[in-house]
């Protein structure tokens, strides 16, 4: 399977219902609905969301024609850490967009990196709205400033 990944991250004042927030904006998104990942454990630092076509076109070995070159249609997963301070919390998201495996052998390479352009695009302004949107769930006077991290 091809895979390519994306992080972000941002500092918040401590505040309450955190996970709320964090369920409340991804189960509405306007960049494609996310649902909880059951088949990964979430707890009160780590949370698992998963949305797009995880049918078994992603698990197969042949193109299927037609393989999503919508972000949001695309199989993907992402990972939601809490990591609390006294301070503030630091939210962390990673996103991880899933292929077939076949593209890698059948797709010219600059399809693979125009689709990765797309997909991290389509990453960043989601974690832009999530920002906006924690701005106004908590109220603070400025957004979040968001950060690129490594992909882990």
């Amino acid at each position: 399977m091809y895979s390519c990944e994306f992080s972000w991250e941002l500092n918040l004042p401590v505040g309450d219902d955190i996970h709320q927030a964090v369920v409340t904006f991804l189960r509405t998104s306007s960049s494609g609905i996310w649902q909880q990942n059951t088949d990964e454990k979430s707890d009160a630092l780590v949370m698992h969301f998963r949305r797009g076509d995880w049918g078994k076109a992603v698990f197969s070995k042949k193109l299927v024609p037609g393989w999503p070159k919508r972000p949001d249609l695309c199989a993907m997963t992402l990972r939601v850490t809490v990591r609390p301070t006294p301070q503030d919390m630091r939210i962390g998201l990673h996103f991880v967009a899933c292929l077939p495996s076949a593209p890698t052998s059948v797709v010219a390479p600059i399809e693979l990196r125009k689709f990765n352009n797309a997909i991290e695009l389509h990453c960043a302004r989601e974690a832009e709205d999530f920002a906006n949107y924690l701005h106004r769930y908590y109220q603070i006077e400025l957004p979040p400033k968001l950060s690129s991290s490594p992909a882990r």
